[in-house]
């Protein structure tokens, strides 16, 4: 839930870029989680920061009589260089939080400057096992990559959090669900109205494993792999779907060939009997 204190400067934030720039993909929150036969996880969590939140977009000044007028080239330098150094001090503060976390073997960022001028900074996550998974995917959601604010008495909040997280053992292997949180919870229409226009402000996750068999998301059987995707407006609408897949750790075709190699073993000791006999 969005205390009071947090909207106010999690609310200033989105509002800043989304009357200025609009929104059009502005934060992108990517995912990709592997499940590998060992039961460990493989996990790439990304932010994708377009130029204008990278640079903090262009000040405005006023001159005589309250007339806006340009930014001094240099000090707009100045200013943009200041906060791309902000912006990747507190990932590497967000890559130590997430590395402190329960069940994390260990954690890299990378950061690469794309065409745009934006940021994309991925952090590849290896969690130790399957036991450990849920409880680090719930708390990595919740982290937001920025600093406490004077006064504020707390850090931002992530929008894409969730209230649930769990994973529990089903007839012939796992499921996972994860379940969004309201952050529509505690807040004003007016409020509530901003976070509709912030469909730029989106989210996706990739998830593989050894077998998959059954999911509500988006199914690529050839690629294995299942997809979601959502933004801030969707999930302020009630549009959101809860992330739901079942797996097993063993591939079919790793089970195909164990019962082939079975049936052999069988076979062979039937032969050998009755050439004794």
């Amino acid at each position: 839930m969005f205390r009071k204190h947090q909207w106010f400067y999690l609310g200033a934030f989105f509002s800043f870029f989304l009357f200025t720039f609009g929104l059009v993909s502005c934060i992108e929150v990517e995912n990709e989680v592997k499940v590998l036969p060992s039961g460990a996880v493989a996990w790439k969590f990304t932010y994708v920061l377009a130029k204008e939140v990278v640079e903090g977009g262009p000040a405005i000044q006023l001159g005589p009589g309250g007339k806006k007028q340009k930014e001094d080239p240099k000090l707009a330098a100045q200013r943009r260089e200041k906060k791309r150094k902000e912006i990747t001090e507190n990932m590497e503060k967000l890559k130590k939080k997430i590395g402190e976390l329960k069940g994390i073997s260990s954690v890299k960022m990378t950061r690469k400057e794309m065409k745009d001028g934006g940021y994309r900074f991925e952090f590849s996550i290896e969690v130790k096992d399957l036991k450990s998974f849920p409880e680090a995917f719930k708390k990595v959601h919740a982290l937001f990559p920025n600093e406490k604010k004077a006064g504020a008495g707390a850090e931002q909040e992530s929008p894409f959090q969730f209230k649930e997280v769990s994973l529990k053992e089903v007839s012939g292997g796992y499921k996972f669900v994860a379940k969004w949180k309201d952050i529509t919870e505690g807040l004003n229409a007016q409020q509530k109205s901003l976070l509709k226009m912030m469909a730029g402000i989106s989210y996706s996750l990739q998830f593989r494993a050894p077998h998959l068999l059954a999911t509500n998301g988006n199914w690529d059987k050839e690629k294995n792999l299942v997809v979601w995707k959502t933004n801030v407006k969707e999930l302020s609408e009630g549009k959101r779907k809860d992330i739901e897949v079942t797996f097993r750790l063993s591939s079919s075709k790793l089970w195909l060939w164990l019962v082939l190699g079975g049936l052999v073993v069988v076979v062979g000791v039937v032969v050998v009997l009755r050439r004794q006999t």
